[in-house]
């Protein structure tokens, strides 16, 4: 769509098809970010109006020409945040755009800090971005995206995300710091009823920005490093790779699992604590199958391995059962050492698990959460 060239459109997706095949593709989006066209790609008039009248058209031409089944779009895809955005999933909505039966998801992109500029930079920083409230109050503007997409009878996902745009930072998304920030703003976004959280994996972008902080190279928010690089270093993963583990267990594999924050404890402001029931561990009527704690206070390599830590106790959840605890830590927020960034007393770095699996129980019914640092309790 950015090019205008629905010739274009009709070709990828016709080449899609045939090597990739429907069973690999659950809906196709025309353009990326059409709501920064105006200006550029189109006039600097180019409103939601005229994304969704071009959405209608291409799709019934594309679908016709094709012979694509109904409800094979993924609608939006636009990155400026709300409220302020230009383009939003409640605009198309209220603007039609379910009037050819073609759309099978919403989606919308999520950059909660940026270094495209030197003044969304300066605030590009490890304390503001291990923040819980910072982390919930973002994500909770896209409150009525999400609630346009489900009164459609359709999901609403995250098409595209990471903590900091244009590429990340250096010694802020290469840290374990995000994998804290990619646990609580995953689990809170399923909280929310986003059904999907695609993380961005790349490079920077010579053309992104004139302004930007970063040069040519892989993202300092990549999950891995394919190559070993003079900048980057060894081929390896993050450090914040140990947080798709911790969430993967949080949410299980049963497709049953309901999520929910819990509301915090005045004693313990940095606590995010996330309930899961899971009717194929553990009956609902007796509690949660799983408790997410992530604690986001401060714990620096350099502080004390005390600092911020939380006493947690659940023996009224245990009922009188045994429970088990799989800790993600690493020496502090700001560590930038895969080896030492652990799930379960195992490091990934070689995306692999590495030492001996730590299997923890209760004391006393209590847990113990370090700052900077996270639990999945099962019950």
């Amino acid at each position: 769509m950015g090019n205008n060239t629905i010739l274009i459109a009709r070709d990828e997706i016709a080449a899609a098809i045939k090597y990739i095949g429907w069973d690999r593709i659950r809906a196709i989006e025309l353009g990326n970010e059409a709501d920064q066209y105006p200006g550029g790609l189109r006039p600097p008039g180019w409103s939601s109006y005229d994304y969704t009248a071009a959405f209608l058209g291409w799709t019934t031409i594309l679908t016709n020409n094709l012979s694509l089944p109904s409800h094979k779009f993924q609608a939006g895809g636009f990155v400026i945040d709300p409220p302020s955005a230009p383009m939003t999933t409640v605009d198309i909505v209220n603007e039609g755009v379910e009037g050819t039966g073609a759309v099978e998801v919403y989606a919308q992109h999520t950059y909660q800090y940026s270094t495209c500029d030197p003044v969304r930079n300066a605030i590009a920083t490890l304390p503001n971005l291990i923040n819980h409230q910072n982390i919930t109050a973002y994500l909770d503007l896209w409150k009525p995206q999400i609630a346009a997409a489900r009164s459609q009878g359709h999901e609403f996902v995250v098409g595209e995300y990471s903590s900091v745009s244009c590429s990340g930072k250096e010694n802020v998304t290469n840290t374990f710091g995000q994998a804290l920030w990619l646990a609580d703003t995953i689990l809170y976004g399923a909280a929310l009823n986003i059904s999907r959280m695609y993380l961005h994996q790349g490079a920077t972008l010579v053309f992104q920005s004139s302004v930007q902080a970063n040069t040519p190279g892989f993202s300092w928010y990549d999950l891995w490093y394919p190559i070993p690089t003079d900048r980057y270093g060894s081929a390896r993963a993050s450090p914040s790779f140990v947080a798709y583990l911790l969430v993967t267990e949080a949410v299980g594999s049963s497709q049953q699992s309901r999520l929910a924050l819990l509301p915090p404890l005045p004693e313990l402001p940095d606590l995010a604590a996330y309930a899961v029931w899971d009717p194929a561990v553990r009956a609902p009527h007796d509690g949660p199958a799983r408790l997410a704690l992530l604690n986001l206070a401060v714990r620096n390599v350099s502080s004390s391995q005390d600092v911020g830590v939380a006493q947690v106790d659940l023996s009224a959840w245990t009922k009188g059962g045994q429970a088990k605890v799989k800790r993600m830590t690493a020496p502090g927020l700001d560590s930038t050492d895969s080896d030492t960034a652990t799930w379960a007393g195992q490091s990934y770095t070689n995306g692999t698990a590495s030492g001996k699996e730590v299997i923890e129980q209760l004391q006393q019914g209590k847990v113990a959460v370090k700052g900077s640092e996270a639990v999945l309790v099962f019950f």
